[in-house]
């Protein structure tokens, strides 16, 4: 089964395990940044096909979601969780060198933060990827996105948040099962670049004394470069170019980033 991130989140690959960083940017709680850049309020949610879900005790809504290509879907509200999934998997391999860094992507946007201080800001749901295949893809409107391969049946365990929380999903016939998601919930664009500000949420201005972001000390940008061309170019190749799109109808504004 595969679960799929879309929208405002970050990859931090400087932990181990990779941890997945999603913030709080519904209404109230834009950052000014994001704010003057125009950007809109996102919503944090699970979304899974009602036939999909074997049994949960989570309150939902059930509605057409644009940004999945208008299906139907149970929504389950992220709200500062800590997502987790049982069984956990294990092994695997992750190819994420097509996300776009999180600084280049906010550059312009609020040039004053250049530390990626997560944990200091309101998140929407913090995740711990400990195994599976993580791998990275691109759309036709070079929207990026993340697909996590875990268990044929799932249960994902919502905590931090009021009462812990469950949702167990079974495997269906027409994936994607389960898509993670922090997006507009009105009718998108594909015109969408100024969400990328929305990033400025995960991002604070430095300590002082300030230092500069630094994304490798011991590797000149030159060198840092080729390396990170090759992964992506390794990365491409291990998509598989006859698999059929999933129906998101974002823009690139609205991908996915990794740290550093």
């Amino acid at each position: 089964m595969l679960i799929q991130f879309l929208g405002i989140c970050t990859f931090d690959r400087s932990r181990t395990p990779i941890e997945v960083f999603i913030p709080d940017v519904s209404t109230g709680n834009i950052p000014q940044d994001a704010q003057n850049a125009g950007s809109r309020a996102h919503t944090s949610f699970i979304a899974v096909p009602p036939e999909s879900v074997d049994a949960t005790n989570w309150s939902h809504t059930e509605s057409a979601v644009a940004a999945l290509g208008g299906g139907t879907f149970w929504q389950f509200p992220l709200d500062g969780v800590e997502l987790s999934v049982d069984p956990a998997p294990t092994g695997g391999t992750i190819n994420i060198g097509l996300l776009k860094r999180i600084f280049d992507v906010t550059n312009g946007d609020c040039p004053a933060k250049t530390d990626f201080t997560p944990n200091a800001h309101r998140l929407a749901a913090h995740v711990v990827i400990p195994g599976g295949d993580l791998t990275a893809a691109t759309t036709a409107h070079d929207l990026r996105y993340t697909e996590w391969t875990v268990d044929a049946n799932v249960t994902i365990t919502a905590t931090g948040s009021g009462a812990v929380r469950t949702l167990r999903v079974r495997n269906t016939a027409n994936p994607p099962e389960i898509v993670i998601a922090n997006v507009d919930q009105t009718p998108p664009s594909l015109n969408d670049t100024v969400d990328r500000a929305l990033y400025c949420a995960l991002a604070s201005e430095p300590p002082a004394p300030a230092q500069p972001f630094v994304l490798a000390e011991a590797v000149p940008f030159a060198e840092r470069e080729i390396v990170r061309r090759r992964e992506m170019r390794r990365n491409r190749r291990t998509v598989d170019k006859d698999r059929k799109q999933p129906p998101f109808t974002l823009g690139t504004g609205c991908s996915n980033t990794q740290f550093p």
